[in-house]
């Protein structure tokens, strides 16, 4: 068998130096069919595979990934073949075919750096079928299994809020706020962070909307708070000192939020808010009693 394997592996490569590829094709079929646990028949399904990547035949691509899938499922290269066949599938519009593999790169390789971001693309694929509860769930398995991968644990945070918002689920999503923004300070308090860049830029725009939120949260009551007449000098007093502490602070929270996160739309709606601020404390004034 050693013998008979060798062979049509010599034969095929010397075929193809002789500039007869299609004769080569056929003999390395032959091999892969004949001898399917030979060495030599997983590097025919390889040279396939490449070759047929090369000519930009995805589909057929696929079908020799999935077969060595199948047939060598041991093997260092199986991961990887799931992991283009699922790419494949995808781009070529087979979604149901490619999210089986995911699903199946996920169960199989649970320790694999790439696997996190394979869940992320399965969420992708539930949301494109209109299920976003299936995508919520598929998020959730990042969030509580991956903790430690955080760039794309905060991703999963931002879409599963999003999907949450959009299903009405307001309990849910504010759980999914409540936690990424939990994340997104521990982040921030860590003695060697992550650098910046490597997260999203969706990441800082959402921190930065959920603290510009919590600061403008506080402007109604503020623009609210009006002053005593002049004609009792202690209550008017008094009032002015807490109008001025409370415009003070909330001109303080605004520029917080710009130097923090330096993100353009906060940046942008702090300026306009501190503007307001001080148009309020204007009016307060000349309308005082």
């Amino acid at each position: 068998t050693k013998l008979g394997d060798r062979a049509l592996y010599n034969a095929a490569n010397l075929l193809d130096k002789e500039g007869n590829p299609k004769e080569g094709v056929k003999v390395r079929q032959q091999l892969i069919d004949t001898y399917p646990d030979s060495e030599f028949a997983k590097d025919s399904y390889r040279f396939f595979i490449d070759d047929l990547e090369r000519k930009g035949k995805y589909t057929q691509a696929a079908k020799y990934l999935e077969q060595y899938v199948a047939k060598y499922p041991q093997e260092s290269f199986a991961q990887e073949a799931l992991l283009v066949a699922a790419m494949y599938r995808d781009v070529l519009g087979q979604t149901d075919v490619a999210m089986k593999h995911q699903t199946d790169l996920i169960a199989k390789y649970p320790k694999s750096e790439k696997t996190p971001e394979i869940i992320l693309d399965l969420a992708e694929n539930y949301l494109k079928q209109k299920k976003p509860g299936k995508a919520a769930e598929t998020y959730e398995l990042l969030i509580s299994k991956y903790s430690n991968k955080l760039p794309l644990v905060m991703i999963a945070l931002i879409k599963q809020y999003e999907v949450f918002q959009q299903m009405r689920e307001d309990g849910k999503a504010n759980r999914s706020k409540n936690i990424f923004e939990k994340k997104y300070k521990d982040w921030k308090n860590q003695k060697n962070p992550p650098k910046d860049d490597e997260f999203s830029p969706e990441v800082h725009q959402l921190a930065a909307s959920i603290a510009l939120e919590k600061v403008i949260e506080s402007y109604d009551p503020y623009a609210k708070m009006s002053l005593e007449s002049p004609d009792n000098e202690k209550k008017f007093k008094k009032s002015l000192d807490q109008k001025v502490q409370k415009r003070d602070l909330m001109i303080k929270e605004f520029e917080q939020v710009i130097k923090q996160y330096k993100e353009a739309h906060s940046v942008i709606a702090s300026l306009y808010y501190i503007g307001k601020i001080w148009e309020n404390f204007s009016e307060s004034l000349l309308n005082t009693p």
